[in-house]
């Protein structure tokens, strides 16, 4: 998989996790989706990906996964699944592993900005990370720098991410309940490990 699909991949799930959509995004869902399922409609991606293009034809398919969303992840009364990783490897927010994503960071040259409400240890901050660094290593001008991104996302990926990743998707999967983001489980469990093992192939094990 080269690096601009691995962009947009990244750009897609961390679109799905930083906010409620709206329906400009949700549009570009549908042509994201679109394209994965008409590449291969049987494989691990594409066939979630043909559900979720269903899910987002049906009429009001907008208030739906707005709802769904809502109901998952944010309702102080129906906060079902936490977007925080600490949640899942300590059983606490601000634990030891809010502690190493920040070590981490600390290699990268990348800063937040005063205005970045994700904390380090949410989803989509991870999401984020990845696609920027795919980008870096996709730019970089020689094969020293591209090994160097590609070691430290493989460091994020199975040094950090494969701690608590499928402890969250298993949260959302066979949710009949809320079948968007199911399926958004069944894509991205496929999509992480397709991840895992290329890095780990290429790298090893942290």
């Amino acid at each position: 998989m080269d690096a601009e699909t691995r962009f947009f991949f990244y750009d897609v799930f961390f679109s799905m996790f930083v906010r409620e959509p709206t329906g400009e995004i949700i549009d570009a869902w549908r042509k994201g989706l679109g394209a994965i399922h008409e590449t291969g409609p049987d494989d691990s991606l594409g066939k979630p990906a043909g559900k979720l293009l269903e899910i987002l034809t049906c009429e009001n398919a907008t208030g739906k996964v707005c709802e769904e969303y809502q109901r998952l992840f944010w309702q102080p009364d129906m906060h079902l699944v936490s977007l925080l990783a600490s949640q899942y490897v300590d059983g606490k927010p601000f634990g030891k592993y809010l502690v190493r994503i920040r070590e981490f960071i600390e290699k990268l040259p990348f800063r937040k900005c005063d205005d970045y409400a994700e904390p380090e240890d949410s989803l989509a901050f991870h999401l984020d990370l990845m696609r920027q660094m795919v980008r870096e290593e996709n730019e970089a001008s020689c094969l020293q720098a591209k090994s160097q991104w590609s070691a430290l996302q493989n460091e994020l990926v199975n040094g950090c991410m494969d701690q608590w990743v499928e402890k969250f998707l298993d949260q959302l999967d066979g949710r009949e309940d809320q079948p968007f983001y199911a399926q958004v489980a069944i894509m991205l469990r496929a999509y992480f490990e397709i991840e895992r093992e290329t890095l780990l192939e290429k790298h090893g094990s942290n």
